[in-house]
């Protein structure tokens, strides 16, 4: 049993309107993993109090409740107050006290911060340490901060705070908490429901459809269960973007989101709210001041622009899927309606994307373009820091487009942020992931449609609005991708087609010796570059490869740089800005960089191999021209390039047997039905494999992919476990001597 401590601090006394702060008993309790109380701290006035166990502190908060007017703390209607009734006798005192919950106030009064500083979605800050008082004395200042926001609303008559004294008398039945909210809410007119709700929605008319206004102030005056709701909406109507409504407000007020969709998700076509919010033309001026109009090609089946057509079915929530060649403005199709859900609604939009360079490149011209701080990515190149703030921004409604490699969907903390929003849609960037590259490059691609059918499953919520682009897919390539969508999704994709093609690009292929090409590359780049605007970009096959001509050109008076895997992130992020910013034209890179470039000047892409597939081939030549000006994209070939393509192809390859032996090592490995392993930890213990294989844990995830395809086995989110440890032994010198 632990000892007890009771300590003494003076505080100020503070008067808020009709309540002396230090009347008002602040309690906080910590438990344990078996839900028992284990701590309990209080604070009247000048008086703090820390408990441990339960029993010992009976007495004590006897003798301050009978001291206090007012019981009060975060959460102390669901979360303090039951634990509390359980484990002390039932006339104690303290149950006869108004009790004043912090919780439930505070995103009525801070709509535009919802999470105070000192509290966090139902608990207050973790610190290093559990401090019941320290917690107390915060719910103390939340609670003034709150008074003093409804007394500078009773002094300016705000027309919906008659709304909210209904909604929090009908939300307190029971006497005590009645008592409370009514001396809280003294000087605000009592009205009737139906003229409460009408005053509250009239305030806030220019944030909403006019239409839906009317009709939600019918249908919310006859029914109380509803108000407690309508007050959270009427308040946070106005707020800025950037602003969501709670977690905890929207579980445990479901009518809140359902008020919003009403108010703000039906476009009446009429009012001003309506014309400015649903339309794609307003949406993409708001957003991206620099675009004045959507493209007006490629042409939809209708004559009508195919961006807009696109632009519009994702602003009304539907789910697309929509080819355009490179550089044919996709990723406004999905920026814009994200955007918009974004205004709307506070709803986060997910955008699954493959390369780690890629998200960079959309992040960072978004912030540009935008002049916003609403996008954020997470990958694998986050450091610890960088990934906690990141998904910080996350849980506090900063960022309303969120870019994740799909590898992360199975990541704990990614999966835990998610779960705090509202998820207004899914998006897959270069799609055709899910269907080629997703059973052998990428399968954690084959993965997302569950997790999100499992994230809306959790959240209790129907599957959100998913939408698919990419340049480069075949017919059987879409028709597998919907298929999957549809089986696991239940959802049908609105398709448009732009095709692929790329008019202002010259495809041009030259048979050239692999002893020959560097030189013939430095021929290209005087003929075509030499004394004129614009940049390169020349994928070869390797590292090695790439280093070797970077140095070539270099000496050749060229600037010019390798981009290959094998860089520190931070020499890459150095090298790619720099052929961004102008001050490389030429980029010699691996596959690694295809996907990865958004610089509209490049006017020559080179090849010095084939690439493994046309789809790889159309995604990197799609790098030049994306000013929609003229571009040579040369593609140098012998004949035994195709030897080598088919080998590599060979090569990774699975067989049968190289999906049984996983097959094994999984099995043998499982306890309870369930096995923890690695890739690396697959491929060393697999017959088939060797470690020495560069292409060896691929394939073991390869196989994975496939055994899930086959409902053999199913990969869940990936289960990390941190053990702390320090050496038995101090030196090297000791260990030797052991």
């Amino acid at each position: 049993m632990s000892s007890s401590t009771e300590t003494t601090k003076v505080l100020a006394c503070d008067v808020v309107g009709p309540i002396n702060l230090d009347t008002v008993l602040f309690v906080d309790i910590e438990l344990d993993g078996q839900e028992r109380i284990t701590e309990i701290g209080a604070v009247l006035g000048d008086r703090e109090v820390i408990r441990d166990p339960v029993f010992d502190a009976a007495p004590a908060l006897a003798e301050l409740a009978r001291a206090a007017r007012f019981v009060a703390g975060h959460n102390i209607h669901a979360h303090d107050l039951p634990r509390l009734r359980a484990a002390l006798v039932s006339d104690h005192p303290l149950f006869r006290l108004p009790a004043i919950d912090t919780l439930l106030w505070s995103p009525l009064a801070f709509p535009k911060r919802p999470y105070h500083r000192l509290v966090k979605d139902r608990e207050l800050v973790s610190r290093e340490g559990n401090d019941p008082v320290a917690d107390a004395r915060a719910s103390r200042e939340l609670l003034g901060e709150e008074l003093a926001w409804l007394e500078t609303r009773r002094r300016q008559v705000d027309p919906r705070l008659p709304l909210i004294r209904a909604a929090l008398i009908a939300h307190h039945a029971d006497a005590p908490w009645r008592g409370a909210t009514e001396l809280l809410l003294d000087g605000v007119p009592e009205l009737a429901p139906r003229h409460a709700a009408r005053a509250a929605l009239d305030e806030v008319s220019t944030y909403a459809c006019g239409m839906a206004l009317q009709a939600v102030a019918a249908t919310i005056a006859d029914d109380p269960t509803s108000w407690m709701a309508a007050a959270y909406v009427v308040m946070w109507l106005d707020t800025p973007t950037g602003s969501v409504v709670p977690r905890w407000v929207r579980k445990e007020f479901p009518h809140v989101s359902d008020l919003i969709r009403r108010l703000r998700e039906t476009d009446c076509g009429r009012c001003g709210f309506c014309q400015e919010m649903h339309s794609p033309t307003a949406q993409l001026q708001r957003w991206f001041p620099g675009l004045p109009s959507l493209r007006a090609e490629p042409r939809h089946t209708d004559g009508t622009s195919l961006q807009e057509a696109i632009v519009r079915a994702g602003i009304a929530d539907r789910s697309v899927f929509a080819t355009l060649a490179t550089g044919g403005g996709k990723s406004i199709c999905f920026q814009v309606p994200a955007f918009a859900r974004f205004a709307r609604r506070g709803a986060l939009t997910v955008i699954v994307s493959p390369l780690q360079s890629l998200m960079k490149d959309q992040v960072e011209s978004l912030e540009r373009s935008t002049d916003t701080p609403h996008a954020a990515a997470v990958s694998g190149a986050l450091n610890l820091v960088e990934r906690r703030k990141t998904l910080e921004r996350v849980r506090d409604g900063e960022i309303g487009l969120l870019y994740v490699s799909p590898e992360q969907l199975r990541n704990p903390g990614v999966r835990k942020a998610l779960e705090t929003r509202e998820i207004g849609g899914w998006v897959f960037d270069e799609a055709h992931c899910i269907a080629e590259w997703g059973h052998d490059f990428r399968p954690d691609f084959w993965y997302a449609p569950r997790f999100i059918k499992e994230l809306a499953d959790l959240q209790g919520v129907p599957v959100p609005p998913v939408s698919a682009f990419t340049a480069t897919a075949q017919p059987e390539v879409v028709t597998q991708i919907e298929r999957r969508l549809h089986d696991t999704l239940g959802i049908t994709l609105l398709r448009f087609d732009g095709g692929t093609e790329r008019t202002n690009l010259t495809y041009a292929f030259e048979r050239v010796p692999v002893g020959a090409r560097e030189a013939r590359v430095v021929e290209i780049l005087d003929q075509r570059l030499r004394g004129h605007p614009g940049a390169a970009v020349i994928f070869s096959p390797t590292k090695k490869g790439c280093e070797a001509l970077a140095a070539d050109l270099t000496k050749a008076g060229w600037a010019a740089a390798p981009y290959h895997a094998g860089l520190e992130r931070v020499p890459r992020r150095e090298v790619q800005e720099r052929f961004l910013a102008g001050s490389l034209q030429v980029i010699v890179a691996t596959s690694a960089f295809g996907m990865g470039v958004d610089k509209p000047d490049v006017r020559l892409v080179i090849h010095l191999v084939m690439p493994g597939s046309l789809e790889s081939y159309l995604q990197q030549a799609g790098r030049a021209g994306r000013d929609r000006l003229p571009a040579v994209c040369l593609l140098m070939h012998d004949d035994p390039d195709l030897e080598r393509v088919l080998a590599g192809d060979a090569r990774s390859r699975l067989r049968q047997a190289d999906i049984a032996d996983i097959l094994r090592v999984v099995r043998s490995h499982a306890r309870e039905d369930k096995a923890q392993l690695t890739a690396g930890e697959l491929v060393r213990m697999a017959e088939g494999y060797t470690e020495a294989d560069p292409n060896g844990q691929t394939r073991a995830v390869m196989a994975l992919a496939w055994l899930e395809r086959a409902a053999i086995l199913s990969r869940d989110a990936n289960s990390p476990r941190v053990f702390s440890g320090r050496p038995r032994l101090r030196t090297l010198a000791d260990a030797r001597k052991a």
